[in-house]
């Protein structure tokens, strides 16, 4: 039962830290924040996820250099 528990447990954990992590330098917005934003739009819009990667990579393209925006919808 442990070990069924550990990826959930450190899934959790990783929420958590992204949280708290800003998107980029100089900003208040957190990578949770921002992903959470991009999520309620594909929602609204029922995104295809190819729609929804091709907007988070465009999104990234505006983002400076090191930002932490995941690449597509599974990273």
């Amino acid at each position: 039962m442990e070990e069924d528990r550990e990826p959930n447990a450190k899934a959790y954990y990783n929420m958590l830290s992204s949280a708290q992590r800003p998107l980029r330098g100089h900003t208040e917005v957190s990578q949770l924040d921002a992903i959470g934003c991009v999520m309620a739009l594909k929602s609204q819009y029922s995104m295809t996820r190819e729609h929804f990667d091709g907007r988070l990579t465009i999104i990234a393209t505006l983002l400076p250099m090191g930002h932490i925006l995941p690449k597509n919808m599974y990273t």
